[in-house]
């Protein structure tokens, strides 16, 4: 399907007759239009949606009074001032009818009679006027083609975009989407017709006390399981509050202690680092204080120590060997010696002669390497007096300098050390900063602590929900089989029921085969998009049509077993998706999760696994975890993937297409999106969204440009053929 053009007249601030060309060719697929906010850009949007649908684009069902009075407000004021009011909208459409492109021309007429303002519908196929009974049939045809709630899926607002599937529901809208392109719709309105008549809507006349209970309980079911999903949002909102108010506790710590608060305990312990690091700074000072009074002089002297060690030496031989000299030459050795040499019969002569040989012999064996006529005494000690010098050399020969050294290094440190705790508690905060601190801080963790007693209570509320579900569940099991005893035509009943089973195993069973087409497109252009590396690694849909994001995590055995202590074997199949699932089956070789308990062993009071490789498995991102801009971009891959799934020709209509989407994506959407998402894009964009570098990366792939401008003057909107600048 392809909208090949609008007409507009009178319409909103279009004065008179205004026409846009949308037809494209196989290589310029984009239709721009460029427009300043309030220069008629929505309700260009909006003439679109009026002119195919009627009363369902403001969800009337029928031509009534106030869907007309909501069709008055857009008709231009100047229109009522004409003589006769003319005003309405047409658009060319090309549809596919089987092997054929079949070209219809749909115009709404808004005249006024009486007083009363009147629409007519116009429809023209391949240039012929349909009579009622095909206009009928060509509406209902157009509503199968594309539905209203279709139309709202691919023709929409980019600032709503990331609003709209958040919604509980988005998973509805993408399964009439899938249903419709994919034309498995009809299955799902048999399912539909089924299910209604297996309900009780067959007939009133039929239904009877149990029907009517049954009907009464599967509405219950149902807003039991809203309620459920609804409580299960606001859990999930509820700890993204609590994690908002534990990243303001820190960083309101950090802001404290980047100011300089210090708690109580804090400055306690740094008076005590101090008190420490004086006696250390003391301890030094002395060992230093002593060697400067002591050893210093003698260790800077220590060059000439050989010298004085060698003098020293010199003179004790001297004094020895003067000690000598002067025994033997007193009159009691000399008396000594001559007594024993008479003793020998030596003459006289000789014995003279002998005596002084041997006391020459004698004082020359003990006489010193020096010149002793000429020798100086330098220092003349005393025995006292050398043991004293002998000591301090042997200090100075035994001084280690690295300990001396490192005694002062240690002394420095804890200076320095000292110092800058003492300024730290100098320059700490201010008491009534501090007190300020500390209330903050206290609200900020009894909010903690509220949130968290409300989310224990709401998580309790949940599992009372869940019972209830389980109990009303039963309940219905057995007003079904009552039903069905009860049923007048039973084998019409079972049949229904059979027919609706197998609608919907049919749907089931095509749509399966569609979901990994959709996961792998929709990966394929998040990642030509996004510009985080390893940001989103797989995409599923599940049987509901929920969409869950992972990013690939690798598990030791630990994590993998905590995971299972703390939340269990179906939490864990949720956080890291089927895929995950899958591998982790096949890594233990078992055929369900729930048998990995069987994969672990027991060491004391810890779980192990048996293998310790570990192994690449998923984690699950939360959609509210994303930022605005993330989300659109995830929702507009979605719709990418959709559209090439389908294979159908769907067009393609944004206003305000990057929103909240940042610079850097926006250009990536402008090279890899626009151009491919549709064989038909229509933009609707101010001069700030698509600016002149997108307009020139986009330049290639427009066919036609347009340019909404605002007339204040006048009251009007003109339109121009061309953008906010030159290609």
């Amino acid at each position: 399907m392809k909208i090949n053009g609008i007409k507009i007249c009178n319409i909103s601030s279009f004065v008179g007759v205004q026409e846009f060309d949308f037809t494209v060719t196989d290589k310029k697929s984009v239709v721009l239009i460029g427009g300043l906010n309030g220069t008629g850009k929505t309700s260009l949007f909006t003439a679109i949606k009026l002119a195919l649908y009627g009363p369902l684009c403001f969800n009337y069902q029928y031509n009534s009074n106030i869907y007309l009075s909501k069709v008055k407000e857009l008709i231009n004021h100047d229109a009522f001032a004409s003589s006769e009011v003319n005003a309405y909208i047409e658009v060319n459409l090309d549809i596919p009818n089987e092997r054929e492109i079949i070209s219809y021309v749909i115009k709404r007429v808004w005249n006024y009679d009486a007083q009363k303002l009147n629409e007519e519908l116009i429809v023209l196929k391949a240039g012929n006027i349909l009579a009622e009974d095909d206009m009928i049939f060509f509406q209902n045809y157009l509503f199968t083609i594309l539905p209203p709630n279709l139309f709202d899926f691919f023709f929409f607002d980019g600032e709503q975009i990331a609003d709209f599937f958040a919604a509980n529901n988005y998973n509805t809208h993408i399964k009439n989407a899938l249903l419709t392109l994919c034309s498995f719709d009809t299955f799902e309105l048999i399912r539909k017709f089924c299910d209604n008549y297996v309900n009780g809507g067959y007939g009133t006349e039929e239904v009877d006390e149990v029907a009517t209970k049954y009907q009464k309980i599967t509405d219950e079911i149902g807003n039991v399981i809203k309620n459920i999903a609804t409580l299960e949002e606001e859990i999930i909102n509820k700890n993204a509050n609590i994690t908002k108010i534990q990243y303001k506790k820190e960083e309101l710590e950090n802001q404290f202690k980047n100011s300089g608060g210090l708690r109580e305990k804090e400055i306690s312990e740094l008076n005590k680092q101090l008190k420490d690091l004086e006696r250390i700074k003391n301890e030094c000072n002395l060992r230093i204080k002593s060697f400067v009074e002591s050893s210093m002089p003698f260790i800077i002297a220590k060059n000439i120590v050989p010298s004085i060690t060698k003098q020293l030496k010199l003179e004790d031989e001297m004094q020895k060997y003067q000690a000598l000299v002067n025994k033997l030459n007193s009159q009691e050795v000399f008396g000594a010696i001559h007594s024993t040499i008479s003793a020998l019969s030596i003459s006289d002569i000789n014995r003279e002669d002998f005596i002084s040989k041997l006391t020459i012999a004698i004082t020359s064996s003990a006489m010193p390497n020096v010149d002793v006529d000429n020798f100086v005494y330098l220092h003349d000690l005393s025995k006292e007096q050398q043991s004293k010098v002998a000591a301090v050399l042997e200090t100075i020969k035994k001084f280690n300098s690295n300990k001396f050294i490192k005694n002062i290094i240690a002394k420095d440190k804890a200076s320095s050390e000292s110092m800058l705790i003492s300024k730290k508690l100098r320059d700490s905060m201010a008491d009534i900063d501090a007190h300020e601190y500390s209330l903050k801080f206290s609200s900020l963790t009894k909010d903690e602590f509220e949130s968290k007693k409300i989310l224990e209570s709401m998580l309790q509320n949940l599992e009372m929900k869940k019972e209830n579900l389980v109990r009303l569940q039963n309940e219905k099991a057995q007003l079904f089989e009552q039903l069905k005893s009860k049923t007048k035509d039973k084998n019409v009943y079972e049949l229904t029921q059979r027919t609706s089973m197998l609608m919907n195993k049919m749907v089931q069973e095509l749509t399966v085969s569609k979901f990994k087409e959709i996961e792998i497109n929709m990966l394929s252009i998040l990642k030509k998009i996004m510009r985080k590396e390893n940001f989103i690694d797989l995409v599923e849909l599940d049987s509901n049509f929920n969409i869950y994001l992972y990013k690939e995590q690798t598990y030791a055995h630990k994590d993998l077993t905590n995971l299972i202590k703390n939340i269990g074997h179906d939490e864990l199949a949720k956080r890291i998706g089927n895929t995950g699932v899958q591998k982790l089956l096949e890594f233990f070789s078992i055929d369900s999760i729930a048998k990995l308990k069987n994969s672990l062993k027991r060491t004391g009071d810890q779980i192990a696994l048996f293998e310790e490789t570990p192994i690449e498995l998923y984690k699950k991102i939360e959609f509210n975890q994303l930022s605005k801009g993330e989300k659109q971009v995830f929702v507009l891959s979605l719709y990418w993937a959709i559209i090439k799934v389908s294979g159908n020709d769907i067009p393609f209509i944004i206003d305000t297409p990057y929103a909240r989407i940042d610079t850097e994506h926006r250009e990536q959407i402008s090279k890899e999106f626009f151009p491919t998402v549709s064989k038909q894009v229509i933009i609707l964009s101010t001069d700030e969204e698509i600016t002149e570098h997108y307009y020139s990366v986009m330049k290639p792939f427009i066919v036609k440009e347009y340019l909404l401008e605002y007339d204040e003057a006048n009251s009007k909107t003109t339109v121009s053929n061309k953008y906010f600048f030159k290609g």
